[in-house]
């Protein structure tokens, strides 16, 4: 949910551009792991469970 709320968060930068960014980011890191793994699984999501919106880098 944090990159579909990226957009309306008082701390993003509300800026439709940068929310694509931040999906292809999180689609790519997925792509990136084993998703056999239950433990690589649980550090994505962890990653992306944030309070706060990640700010791309």
């Amino acid at each position: 949910m944090e990159v579909s709320d990226f957009y309306d968060h008082p701390a993003g930068p509300a800026s439709e551009e940068a929310c694509a960014q931040m999906g292809r980011k999180a689609a790519t890191e997925w792509l990136a792991i084993d998703q056999t793994s239950t433990n690589e699984i649980n550090k994505f999501f962890a990653r992306w469970e944030t309070p706060q919106p990640c700010q791309i880098p």
